[in-house]
Order: C-alpha cells, then sequence, then structure tokens
C-alpha cells in the first residue's frame, strides 16, 4: 500500500485540498464528488484571498505541464 508523502505538499491554506485530491489521485486512489449545501456567511470574513486563489491555480497548472511534458530537472 503507498501512502500520500505528507511531508512532500507544498501548498498552503486551502490549496492543500487541492494538492491532497491531486496526490491521491496519482496514487490510484478513487476520487468522488460529494455533493454539499453551502449556507452562505451571515457574519465574519472570508481568510481566502487572491494569493491563496493565484498558488492553487499555479500549482494546477504546473501539474498539468509535468503530467503533459515531463517535470524539468535542474541542471
Amino acid at each position: 500500500m503507498t501512502r500520500l508523502d505528507l511531508a512532500a505538499l507544498t501548498s498552503q491554506g486551502y490549496g492543500f485540498q487541492v494538492e491532497v485530491a491531486w496526490e491521491l489521485e496519482r496514487l490510484g486512489c478513487p476520487i468522488v464528488e460529494v455533493p454539499i449545501t453551502f449556507v452562505e456567511r451571515t457574519g465574519g470574513r472570508s481568510k481566502m484571498s487572491v494569493g491563496i486563489a493565484v498558488e492553487a491555480l499555479n500549482n494546477v497548472l504546473r501539474w498539468g505541464w509535468e503530467l503533459r511534458f515531463g517535470k524539468r530537472r535542474a541542471k
């Protein structure tokens, strides 16, 4: 049984969820969608920031690039 190497994960904040899903899929784990009912916030502020969204987008683009063209090797 292969286990997820949590020490190798690099994402911070909400991007962590995206990275874990990506890594688990790469290990062959089944990924399923579970519908939820989202209730709008009635107070307080979100911790989501532009930086968090950019990090997640950059990771997804990088993983797609590496999947298609291979990882770039350091010289």
